[in-house]
């Protein structure tokens, strides 16, 4: 039951608040103005490149990150060097400023060595995995010729990594050459015969790119029959390239795996929202019959929006909306009557949140201020009283785990257990007695989470604003989940206590793209 969904890039992925949008330049998981200050320590010091190299070695953690910009502002040979060596600085600011730092590189002989020892071929496989991300970031652009002999790597997350460069300087004209003459035929081999399912999909998202719609529909369809789900996942989403979609469609909708059947949805949502009435019949025939309840729920959100409807899981008023539609009506004329989603209240809640799964992580960061007592109460203390609520009301079918974490996530159990009574009473307990303490890591909190495949959804109640592990800037941790998100479906739902506004965007795209949600709260 148990097999580890492999996310060591998940801070590595995509740009922005979307799948391939955004430059090479970002601003840090911190609000802009703690950034400022950051860069700024020590800046009169007229250190060396030695120096700095030395800081970045054993430095605290704000000189180490400020050590990566001085080596920046230098510039030469064996300044870049360093940063190069800072991609696996155990100190996550300063190793993700280095990766962005990186693609933005103007030399390109120095560009050039991330491609040999220095880079790619690296002993460090989590340089490697930077380097194959950052690629795709490179505001000059990247030689195909280059990332064909690149995608020969070993490690499949680093060729999955590399394809999602390839997608993304495709999508943004910069990738150079010829990119067709010198991929094309990789790309096949890789939808064909690469031994990793992720990546077999990351190569369609690559030959889309590249190719366009029109000539990607075979490989679609071929997918659609792969015996992995991730990779069918990856074709389910791409649903829309092929005519007719509604046998494929029927197939997807139906498939045996929820995380298939769930980027069934999203792929026929596309279809949905141009008025294809026989792709809304599949909808709500699914309704009708789904039974995880997360995939269920995505179905209705589709329709809500394309209808301008309230109706919730019952299939049958859905029914009798789409046989009443008129030879006038069109998605698009329901533009103005879309808005948030109406669940109704039949759904169990935490501290406001609706919980619309079954197979449910509960993460709950332990850092900063919730230790800070408030008007004699302990945030801590009043977040657990709406986790038990939410406890007592789940479903005895429901499974579901309790991930407390702070630096190091603990999680309450290894997998997801049933909520019958006697777990649900030690979950709360184990809640209660949890006193730990520090900096927050939500990037491997979310690693133990998923650890699990069964997981469909994370509900993380945090302040925003990770504060610890080896992944730690917004712009690459969220992108980076929504990439991975293509092949397993997971839905990120987060309440935000005390978040700015720059913090909440970065989890609100999160839930926007997974089909969760994001809402702020006060633990009171």
């Amino acid at each position: 039951m148990m097999k580890r969904w492999n996310l060591g890039a998940l801070a590595l992925l995509l740009v922005g608040s979307g799948f391939v949008s955004g430059g090479a330049n970002s601003l840090s998981g911190q609000p802009e103005a703690s950034r400022v200050s950051t860069v700024l320590v020590n800046e009169g010091e007229d250190e060396s490149v030695g120096d700095l190299i030395a800081i970045l070695r054993s430095g605290d953690k704000n000189r180490r990150r400020a050590a990566v910009n001085k080596l920046v502002k230098i510039g030469t040979k064996d300044a870049w060097e360093g940063v190069i060596e800072a991609l696996d600085n155990e100190n996550a600011p300063a190793a993700d400023e280095a990766q962005l730092d990186l693609a933005d590189m103007a030399d390109e002989k120095l560009f050039v060595t991330l491609f040999g020892r220095a880079g790619l071929g690296s002993k460090s496989r989590t340089v490697q995995l930077r380097v194959a991300e950052l690629l795709g970031r490179r505001a000059a652009g990247v030689e195909a010729k280059r990332m064909k002999k690149a995608l020969k790597e070993r490690d499949d997350e680093v060729r999955r990594l590399l394809l999602w460069s390839v997608e993304r300087l495709a999508l943004e004209q910069r990738l150079l050459g010829e990119p067709e003459k010198e991929l094309g035929s990789d790309l096949i081999k890789m939808m064909r015969r690469d031994s990793a399912p992720d990546v077999r999909g990351a190569a369609l998202y690559a030959y889309v790119a590249i190719f366009g719609d029109e000539a990607s529909a075979e490989w679609v369809a071929k997918l659609a029959t792969d015996k992995a789900a991730g990779a069918r996942c990856a074709a389910a989403r791409w649903m829309r390239l092929v005519e007719p979609a509604v046998p494929l469609a029927t197939k997807l909708l139906s498939d045996s795996e929820p995380s298939v059947r769930r980027a069934a949805v999203d792929g026929a949502a596309e279809l949905a929202r141009k008025g294809d009435r026989a792709v809304m019949a599949l909808l709500i025939a699914r309704l009708g019959s789904e039974e995880r309840p997360r995939v269920a729920w995505r179905i209705v959100d589709v329709l809500q929006s394309v209808s301008g409807m309230k109706y919730r899981r019952d299939p049958r008023p859905w029914q009798g909306w789409l046989k009443g539609l008129d030879d006038t009506w069109s998605a698009a004329s329901q533009a103005e009557a879309r808005g948030e989603v109406d669940r109704g209240e039949d759904t169990v809640a935490f501290a406001g949140l609706p919980i619309l799964s079954d197979r449910v992580a509960f993460l709950i960061d332990l850092s900063g201020s919730i230790w800070n007592e408030k008007n004699g109460k302990l945030p801590k203390d009043l977040a657990g009283v709406q986790l038990d609520r939410a406890l007592d009301h789940l479903h005895e079918d429901t499974l579901f785990n309790v991930i407390p974490y702070t630096n190091t996530p603990f999680p309450w159990m290894e997998e997801l257990v049933q909520a019958k009574p006697k777990a649900v009473k030690a979950g709360k307990a184990f809640f209660a007695e949890c006193r730990e303490r520090g900096a927050g890591n939500v990037y491997d909190a979310i690693l133990v989470a998923l650890a699990d495949e069964r997981c469909d959804s994370l509900v993380i109640l945090t302040d925003g604003a990770p504060s610890g592990g080896t992944r730690w800037n917004l712009n690459l941790l969220v992108p980076a989940l929504l990439e991975a998100n293509r092949y397993r479906g997971v839905a990120f739902d987060s309440l935000l206590v005390g978040a700015d506004k720059y913090l909440t965007r970065h989890w609100q795209t999160l839930a926007k793209e997974t089909g969760g949600e994001c809402i702020s709260i006060e633990l009171k």
